[in-house]
């Protein structure tokens, strides 16, 4: 975790959807006076303003079902880290019932919570058609640009490339689709090689 006020520079900052597994709707709670009369949360795996994180790998975080934002889940050894939360998360939309689902209904609904990430060496992120439908396109992939195909393609092919300058916030596996593209030093994860993160031991 890092503390806000040890947090300084100047880097690519976006607004990400929190990916915290389970949330769990409840009415029961109960307080001094009786029962609490309101719903609590409970988050699978809480995320904190501070926290470390790294892109969530799931083939239903699209940039369709995202609305363009990057999905983050705190920093594991699988998948390293590659932001900082920056901000206090909030609910997008507060869900009535309990979420144990992570797919594409849920994401569409808004069903998540959102936060400022800062991605200490990406200086840039662009909106980009992309070409996944022979190898798709994975959350945190290196990309490379093909001139025949007028579109970004997977670099990591077979899997393993070493990252480069670029890699895809998005999963893809269909031709001309969207996909946001982060730009700047990442290198791969020792846990996953073929996506951008920092080692996490």
């Amino acid at each position: 975790m890092v503390e806000k006020a040890g947090l300084y520079g100047d880097s690519l900052t976006l607004t990400c959807i929190l990916y915290e597994a389970n949330i769990t709707v409840s009415s029961t709670a109960i307080v001094e006076n009786g029962k609490l009369g309101k719903n609590t949360y409970a988050l699978g795996t809480q995320i904190e303003e501070g926290d470390f994180v790294g892109l969530h790998a799931d083939t239903d975080n699209t940039y369709a079902n995202t609305g363009g934002l990057p999905v983050v889940e705190y920093a594991n050894t699988t998948g390293g880290w590659i932001g900082i939360v920056k901000s206090q998360p909030v609910f997008h939309k507060i869900p009535t019932t309990t979420q144990t689902t992570w797919d594409s209904t849920r994401l569409t609904s808004g069903y998540y919570r959102v936060a400022s990430v800062v991605f200490p060496t990406l200086n840039m992120a662009f909106k980009a058609q992309s070409k996944g439908d022979g190898t798709p396109i994975e959350n945190g992939a290196p990309l490379s640009w093909d001139i025949s195909e007028g579109a970004f393609i997977d670099f990591g092919v077979p899997d393993g490339a070493t990252i480069g300058g670029l890699f895809s916030f998005h999963y893809n596996a269909s031709d001309d689709t969207n996909i946001l593209v982060g730009c700047g030093f990442v290198p791969g994860s020792t846990g996953n090689t073929d996506a951008a993160g920092f080692t996490v031991a």
